[in-house]
C-alpha cells in the first residue's frame, strides 16, 4: 500500500499546484508518499526547496494507474481528469483527495511560518512561468524598479539577465522560501505565492496577469476571501504605482489555517492495520 500525490506542472502551468501539493506531502510525511509531477524539473524543485524525498515524473494523470496498485491512496491537484476518470479513480483507490474539492486549496508548506517582517523589503514575483514572455514586454517601458525580483522556475534561457537588469537584487528560484518569508511586501501574479506570503504575516498584493486573465485562470474568489488586494492594470508602471499606494496603509487580518487531513490519515492507518502493515 502506497500514498501518491500528483500535481500538474510545466511551462504552461507553472508550479502553483506543485507548491500547494507540498503542504499535502508534509501533512502525510509519516506515510513516505511518492510525489508525482508532469515534468522532472518540477520534482527536482520540490526536492530541493521543500524537502520532498521521493519524486517521479508522470506525463499525464491518466498514466498514474501504471505505477499505482489498486487500494493505494491518492491526492491530486489537477484539472485534467474528466468526471468519468474521477469515478474510476474512486473505485481504484482506497482513499482519494481532489485538492480544492475534498480538501482546502488554501494550503501552504510548513516552511512558511508566521513571523511578520517589518524590514520594508519589496519583492516582485511574476510567477514561475512566462511562456508568452509577458514579463519581458512589461519591462520594456521601465528603466529600473526599486524591488528585489524572484526569478521563475520556467523562464526561458537568456531572459533572466534581461529581467534582473531592471531590479535592485534578485533571488534564484531555489531561494524561493527565503525570498517569500523575508520580504515584507510582495507584488505577484502568483496566487499561491500571495497565500504563502500572507501565511508568514507579510503583505502580498496580487496583480492579474494578462495571460492568466485571458484563459480565465485567476481565482478571484479565493483572493477576495483572503482580502488580498488585487490590481487589474496591464501597464507595469501603473501596477507599481497602485501597489505603492496600497502598501501605504496595508490592512489584512486574514489567517491561513493549518491543513487538516485527520480523516484521511485515519483511513490510511486503518488500511495499514487491515493489511497487517502495522
Amino acid at each position: 500500500m502506497q500514498v501518491y500525490i500528483y500535481a500538474r506542472s510545466g511551462h504552461g502551468y507553472g508550479l502553483e499546484r506543485v507548491k500547494r501539493s507540498t503542504a499535502f506531502y508534509d501533512a502525510l510525511a509519516q506515510f513516505d508518499p511518492i510525489f508525482c509531477t508532469q515534468d522532472f524539473r518540477a520534482g527536482t524543485f520540490a526536492k530541493d526547496v521543500f524537502g520532498v524525498k521521493k519524486a517521479v515524473s508522470v506525463d499525464l494523470i491518466e498514466n498514474m494507474p501504471n505505477i499505482m496498485q489498486r487500494g493505494d491512496f491518492f491526492v491530486f491537484d489537477s484539472d485534467e481528469p474528466s468526471d468519468f476518470m474521477k469515478s474510476h479513480m474512486k473505485d481504484f483507490c482506497a482513499g482519494l483527495i481532489e485538492v480544492g474539492v475534498d480538501a482546502s486549496k488554501i494550503a501552504v508548506h510548513k516552511s512558511f511560518k508566521f513571523a511578520p517582517c517589518a524590514n520594508g523589503k519589496k519583492l516582485f514575483f511574476f510567477g514561475d512561468d512566462d511562456y508568452s514572455e509577458e514579463l519581458l514586454e512589461k519591462l520594456e517601458v521601465v528603466d529600473s524598479l526599486a524591488f528585489d525580483v524572484l526569478l521563475g522556475h520556467y523562464y526561458f534561457l537568456g531572459n533572466e539577465d534581461k529581467i534582473t537588469a531592471k531590479f535592485d537584487n534578485f533571488y534564484e528560484d531555489t531561494d524561493y522560501v527565503e525570498a517569500i518569508c523575508n520580504s515584507e511586501f510582495l507584488l505577484t501574479g502568483s496566487l499561491q505565492s500571495a497565500i504563502e506570503s500572507l501565511a508568514c504575516g507579510n503583505k502580498p498584493v496580487f496583480f492579474a496577469r494578462r495571460d492568466k486573465s485571458e484563459n480565465d485562470e485567476i481565482d478571484f474568489e479565493t483572493l477576495n476571501a483572503l482580502k488580498i488586494p488585487v490590481i487589474r492594470e496591464n501597464s507595469l508602471p501603473k501596477i507599481v504605482a497602485e501597489f505603492e499606494n496600497i502598501i501605504k496603509d496595508y490592512q489584512n487580518d486574514s489567517k491561513i489555517e493549518p491543513l487538516d487531513l485527520s480523516e484521511f490519515i485515519e483511513k490510511i492507518i486503518s488500511r495499514q492495520k487491515l493489511l497487517g502493515l502495522i
